[in-house]
């Protein structure tokens, strides 16, 4: 081997340590739901290339066409896989986030585990339905008690989605919200989840870019529990033109 050779081979050796293959940054958790109702499982990975995402249900590739009940949203650096009306037995699955490149591929596993229900409540303002079907599921299960409303609100202004939840018998389940499916970037200082006294969330100073669907999730050991949706909308004031120097003559 010629100086060169090994110098271009020394050199792809080194670079070869700057393009790593993939690893799960954030694995999807094990998740406990009540059938029909919907859980999400979130993972993120890294690597260079930047590693395609994908699920698997029992070691096969999940394609959501064929699937109905299932959906795949893609985030920074990561997928949401979404079970809307979890099944009992159907759903009690393993399921496997991959993340794949050129240089490898690493996978992360959570369980879903569905509680059998004996009733669906499809309305849940009737306090009659949902106290047999939260009777028919383990106590402790968290309950949506204030759900989003639909809300207006001027750009630069601030704008509040309520959210209270609880659960028979056990403390308050921890609360974060969604929104297009996708989790809440609290990393935006203009965004806080009130959870000391409520679920509420606030957004200081709105938007055009939070206008959206918005859900706000109850979780504990026990399950987890979605809002129903509300659309948050960022009106702009429309100024009409108007001279700023008067036209001479």
């Amino acid at each position: 081997m010629s100086a060169d050779s090994a110098s271009d081979f020394d050199f792809f050796d080194y670079f070869d340590m700057f393009t790593p293959a993939p690893r799960i940054t954030n694995a999807p958790k094990n998740m406990k739901v009540a059938e029909n109702l919907i859980v999400s499982f979130f993972c993120k990975a890294s690597g260079h290339p930047a590693p395609d995402l994908t699920w698997e249900k029992d070691g096969k590739p999940i394609n959501p066409i064929n699937r109905k009940r299932y959906d795949i949203w893609s985030m920074p650096h990561g997928t949401v896989l979404r079970v809307a009306s979890a099944k009992s037995k159907r759903d009690d699955t393993v399921l496997t986030c991959v993340a794949t490149n050129e240089k490898g591929e690493a996978r992360a596993n959570a369980t879903l585990e569905v509680y059998a229900a004996d009733s669906y409540p499809y309305n849940f303002d009737n306090e009659a339905d949902v106290a047999k079907f939260y009777a028919g599921i383990p106590q402790g299960y968290p309950r949506i008690d204030i759900n989003p409303q639909l809300s207006n609100v001027e750009k630069g202004l601030s704008a509040t989605m309520e959210c209270q939840a609880s659960a028979a018998d056990m403390e308050r389940p921890t609360i974060y919200w969604l929104k297009d499916h996708l989790p809440i970037d609290i990393s935006d200082t203009r965004i806080t989840i009130n959870t000391e006294n409520d679920g509420n969330l606030i957004i200081e100073q709105a938007q055009e870019r939070d206008i959206g669907k918005y859900e706000c999730v109850a979780e504990n050991e026990i399950g987890v529990a979605y809002s129903s949706a509300a659309m948050l909308y960022v009106k702009v004031r429309r100024v009409p033109p108007h001279f700023s120097v008067p036209p001479a003559g």
